[in-house]
């Protein structure tokens, strides 16, 4: 039985769901900064071992596409986390991805970075409320 420890608390493997979270991480691809943070994202969520992450440079070798494979990741996903710099935009690429969750119904979550970029994307401004 392994121990695992997350925010003080320690927990066992027993404590663990056997259905994982199924979460799908969506930004540019082929960016360093972009690549650099859904590594480090995939990690730190996946070290809970309460979600497996899909990130598109992880898929292995497969009978699929490379697009029909990301696709069906993401329509099988339970949750999709976007990535997005208002500086950069959003790629078409990204835009496919946000118009499947909301075909879909997948529960999503949108991070916006600022830093370079104040001005808010018009996807940022249709989530305001």
């Amino acid at each position: 039985m392994g121990i695992y420890q997350s925010r003080g608390t320690l927990y066992s493997s027993a404590d663990i769901p056997e259905q994982k979270i199924k979460v799908f991480i969506s930004s540019i691809y082929g960016v360093k900064k972009y690549d650099k943070v859904r590594a480090d994202l995939k990690s730190a969520i996946e070290s809970t071992q309460l979600a497996d992450v899909y990130v598109f440079e992880s898929n292995g070798a497969s009978t699929l596409s490379a697009g029909s494979h990301y696709a069906w990741a993401l329509e099988d996903s339970d949750i999709c986390i976007f990535l997005i710099d208002n500086a950069d935009g959003i790629k078409p690429g990204v835009q496919t991805e946000i118009d499947t969750v909301k075909k879909h119904n997948i529960k999503s979550l949108y991070y916006f970075c600022d830093e370079t970029q104040k001005e808010k994307t018009p996807l940022e401004q249709s989530l305001m409320p």
